[in-house]
């Protein structure tokens, strides 16, 4: 597996152990950085989150599993775009969809007001309004 990721492209200019090593550190530090993201509230690890934490799984990579923290960050995202009508039909199928038990629901409503405010005072923009943009 080593030499395929070193031949097809990934970094092939540098030595095996250099690049298993750079893939190493990665795996380690990852997580780490996505929560420490969720937690400054940048909204690309908002959505980032709303993928990996009801899992505990990022394409492959292991993160914390927190299905609350996930459906929290759902509920901020909804009320910093501006759909807060729709947000309890986006989080009901959110719910569905990864079979999140209703504490954890509970839990994440609770949660929600706090990442809110953290994407506010980033100065986050609604969706279609240069979401993945911090305002000037």
């Amino acid at each position: 597996m080593a030499r395929h990721v070193v031949r097809q492209g990934y970094l092939p200019q540098l030595a095996t152990l250099r690049v298993l090593d750079g893939w190493i550190a990665f795996r380690d530090e990852a997580p780490g950085y996505l929560d420490r993201a969720v937690e400054m509230g940048y909204r690309e690890a908002y959505v980032q989150g709303l993928m990996s934490y009801p899992q505990g799984d990022s394409s492959g990579l292991a993160v914390r599993k927190d299905p609350a923290l996930a459906v929290a960050l759902l509920i901020a995202l909804n009320e910093v775009d501006g759909n807060s009508s729709e947000s309890d039909t986006r989080v009901a199928n959110f719910v569905k969809r990864h079979d999140i038990a209703p504490v954890d629901v509970q839990r994440g409503r609770a949660l929600a007001p706090q990442y809110a405010q953290r994407l506010r005072q980033r100065g986050a923009q609604p969706a279609g309004e240069g979401a993945f943009c911090e305002a000037p």
